[in-house]
């Protein structure tokens, strides 16, 4: 059976995607939650999301990974990590 372009971009990313929460250890990096995981970049990302198809996508996170720029959190910890940063850095301004 032959998959399409669509398909293997999409198997590719899931591929990937499972190794980087491997690697990460399938934990929240703050409180040790494993439900609603996400990538977060803890120095900031220089790219957009919208910008990448999920396959682009996936490949930036490795990379962000290897470059030591990436960690798992849950929702509830990123939504507060987001909330912190935006706080300080309006106060700099």
């Amino acid at each position: 059976m032959a998959f399409t372009v669509k398909e293997r971009k999409k198997r590719y990313a899931d591929k990937w995607r499972y190794w980087l929460f491997e690697t990460l250890g399938f934990r929240c990096d703050r409180c040790g939650e494993d439900r609603d995981l996400q990538f977060d970049h803890p120095d900031g990302r220089n790219w957009k999301l919208s910008h990448f198809n999920i396959s682009d996508r996936i490949r930036r996170y490795v990379k962000d990974y290897r470059n030591g720029n990436l960690r798992l959190l849950c929702g509830k910890c990123n939504r507060m990590d987001g909330a912190r940063r935006r706080l300080i850095k309006n106060y700099i301004k």
